[in-house]
C-alpha cells in the first residue's frame, strides 16, 4: 500500500507543479497580450485607413494572419510564386504601394 501512496503524492507534486507552470505562462502571455495591445493602438494612426480597412478584413479569414513576406518572388503566407508580370509591375512601382498576393490575396511585405 505504501507504493500506491507515494505514487499518489508523486502525482499530487506533479499536478501541483504543472499548474503552478501553467499559471505563470498564463500571466507570461497576458502580459505580452497587454504589450501587443499597446503598441497596436499607437501605431494604428499611422496607417492609411484604406489599408487597415483591408488588413482587419483579412485577418480572420487567413487565421490572424494578413501579411506576409514577399521573398524571392513568393508568397511566405501561402508559398506560391507570383507570376513574372505580377512581380515586373511590383518592381516598376511606388515603393510604398500596397501589393497583394495573386493567390491568397495577403498583404505583401517585400524582403
Amino acid at each position: 500500500m505504501s507504493a500506491l501512496t507515494e505514487r499518489l503524492e508523486d502525482l499530487e507534486r506533479q499536478s501541483q507543479e504543472a499548474t503552478a507552470a501553467r499559471d505563470a505562462a498564463a500571466i507570461e502571455i497576458e502580459t505580452e497580450l497587454g504589450q501587443n495591445t499597446t503598441a497596436r493602438a499607437e501605431t494604428l494612426p499611422d496607417i492609411p485607413e484604406e489599408l487597415l480597412e483591408v488588413y482587419e478584413e483579412l485577418r480572420p479569414k487567413k487565421g490572424g494572419v494578413a501579411v506576409a513576406a514577399l521573398e524571392g518572388g513568393v508568397c511566405r503566407g501561402c508559398g506560391v510564386s507570383l507570376s513574372p508580370v505580377a512581380l515586373d509591375g511590383i518592381r516598376r512601382g511606388e515603393s510604398d504601394a500596397v501589393v497583394r498576393c495573386e493567390n491568397c490575396r495577403r498583404i505583401l511585405v517585400r524582403v
